[in-house]
């Protein structure tokens, strides 16, 4: 058995910390962000990984800076064979990785050296990959390039988003970690080198990055829309005609048409068919959410708009 305080935030390490505590090995403690204002109250909110800790009775510790001299003072005193980390969201200094004495590891989503950083799923989506996976590294201080202990590739479907892949990630990653530690246990564990000339970065997604520009082709607008579900939500502003001023709204689904562009109709209006002309082919949108109000599908925003020719969607809200 070995003594193992688990680092994470987000809830796609929420089945890991589940395995664990039903696993061989001892959980001392849970180091997570500290609660932030969410939602429209803007109420302190904790993280996913402190509120599953809880209904676990698990120790948990919200730190601001994990490498602070009173923190670090914390976990040696805890005396940890092994930490594992998860979407932690902070980086493990030197003085942090030396205190356990078989080291630190990380579970990371993606087939490293591919989408190293904070954000691989959504950026693997956005970038129209076909394939991701569970990489599981031997933690030093340089972002993700660890050596591996383990990988397993995976699919990612036509239908996935930001949101329903880290779900099925975060449920793939528990067993290959258990197996990663057990090997660690029994002193049978191999590691492998990254590539590091084939790294690529996947950092930290901007809320204006989610501004959707109907000059691009409907099929990357369709990435865009899954890797920004749920958060922070795809967005454009409807222009009616039949409104005093612009809309913002947020697509949660639609579908990319080859369609030739219709001559002189501009990227973002709305066709006869419904459809939203691209800079390449033709969005079908699905399902939407205007500002303020419940998703609902795109018949029903079109029916309670009284769409006109020349309604357009854009980048713009003037």
């Amino acid at each position: 058995m070995m003594r193992i305080i688990y680092l994470g935030s987000g809830s796609i390490g929420q089945q890991c910390l589940t395995e664990l505590v039903g696993g061989p090995h001892q959980v001392l403690a849970v180091l997570t962000q500290p609660d932030r204002p969410a939602g429209r109250g803007r109420r302190l909110q904790p993280t996913p990984i402190k509120q599953l800790a809880q209904r676990l009775a698990l120790k948990v510790y919200a730190v601001e800076d994990v490498n602070a001299a009173s923190v670090l003072e914390n976990i040696a005193r805890l005396k940890p064979d092994l930490l594992v980390t998860f979407a932690f969201n902070q980086k493990l200094g030197n003085d942090l990785l030396r205190i356990a004495p078989r080291g630190a590891i990380n579970v990371h989503p993606s087939l490293l050296p591919k989408y190293r950083g904070a954000a691989p799923v959504a950026r693997a989506i956005l970038n129209g990959e076909s394939q991701t996976g569970i990489s599981i590294i031997k933690m030093v201080e340089d972002l993700d390039a660890g050596d591996i202990f383990a990988q397993e590739r995976y699919e990612i479907e036509p239908h996935q988003t930001t949101g329903n892949l880290e779900e099925y990630l975060g449920r793939q990653a528990g067993p290959l970690l258990l197996k990663v530690l057990d090997e660690i246990e029994k002193g049978s564990a191999k590691t492998s080198p990254q590539n590091h000339s084939q790294a690529s970065r996947a950092p930290k997604i901007k809320k204006d990055e989610a501004l959707l520009d109907f000059s691009r082709s409907a099929s990357e607008l369709v990435n865009y829309i899954r890797a920004f579900t749920p958060w922070p939500g795809a967005f454009a502003f409807f222009h009616g005609q039949a409104r005093p001023k612009p809309e913002r709204v947020v697509i949660n689904q639609a579908l990319a048409e080859r369609t030739d562009l219709s001559p002189g109709r501009q990227p973002g209006t709305v066709l006869g068919n419904l459809c939203i002309q691209c800079g390449q082919g033709v969005l079908r949108i699905e399902r939407i959410k205007p500002a303020g109000s419940k998703e609902m599908s795109w018949q029903d925003f079109v029916n309670g708009r009284r769409l006109q020719p020349g309604d357009r969607l854009t980048d713009y809200d003037r």
